[in-house]
Formats: C-alpha cells, sequence, structure tokens
C-alpha cells in the first residue's frame, strides 16, 4: 500500500504515543487495525473491508461444501 490508516483507538493501540509507535505497530497491531489502504491514488481497503471480501467469502464458502459433499 502507498498510504494506510490506522485506528489508533483500537484497543491493540489505544495506549500509543508518538515515541512508542512504531514498537506498538510491529508488535502489537493486528489487521483489523488498519482502516483504510490507498495503492497509487485508489482505495483498496474502506473501513476495514476489501471491496470483494463478501465475494471472496460467498466463493470460498461454496468451494468447501461442494468439497465436503
Amino acid at each position: 500500500a502507498d498510504l494506510i490508516a490506522l485506528d489508533l483507538r483500537h484497543p491493540r493501540l489505544a495506549a500509543t504515543t508518538a515515541r512508542t509507535l512504531r514498537a506498538d505497530l510491529a508488535f502489537s497491531a493486528a489487521p483489523d487495525c488498519v482502516r483504510a489502504t490507498w495503492v497509487a491514488g485508489r482505495p483498496v481497503i474502506v473501513d476495514g473491508r476489501h471491496p470483494a471480501g463478501d465475494a471472496t467469502i460467498d466463493a470460498f464458502l461454496r468451494v468447501m461444501r461442494r468439497l465436503d459433499a
């Protein structure tokens, strides 16, 4: 990503300060701390969700059901 927006109010980052930000991101942050990402000026993740996320999960579940049948 060219730009990442983080949720600094997320419980994993709530105690972060300017001095500890890099270490907290490296050792405490989780994927759900990411609120948005942009690549080449285009949004990829918005409100913590990828636009194709639901369709990808649905397709995965269909495949898993077929394999389980």
